[in-house]
C-alpha cells in the first residue's frame, strides 16, 4: 500500500490546483498509512456524524419522511 500510495502521489498534472492538493496529501503520508501499521486505529472519529447517518439510514430503509411535515415538504 505504501508503494502505491507513493506511485499514486507522484502524479503531476497540468492543472495547478489538483498538483496543490496532491502534495497536500503527500506532506500527509504518514498520518494517512498510520492504519496500516496500527489497524486498532478507527478509520473515523466522528460519533456525532455516525449517529446521525443511522437514523437517516433507518429513515431512508422505511422510505420517507419522519413527521408529516416531512411529508409536506
Amino acid at each position: 500500500m505504501e508503494a502505491r500510495f507513493d506511485t499514486l502521489f507522484a502524479t503531476v498534472t497540468d492543472d495547478d490546483a489538483l498538483d496543490d492538493r496532491i502534495a497536500k496529501t503527500r506532506a500527509n503520508r504518514t498520518e494517512l498509512l498510520q492504519v496500516l501499521a496500527h489497524p486498532e486505529l478507527p478509520l473515523h472519529n466522528n460519533a456525532a456524524e455516525l449517529g446521525s447517518r443511522a437514523r437517516v439510514r433507518r429513515r431512508d430503509v422505511r422510505f420517507g419522511p419522519r413527521t408529516a411535515g416531512g411529508v409536506r415538504a
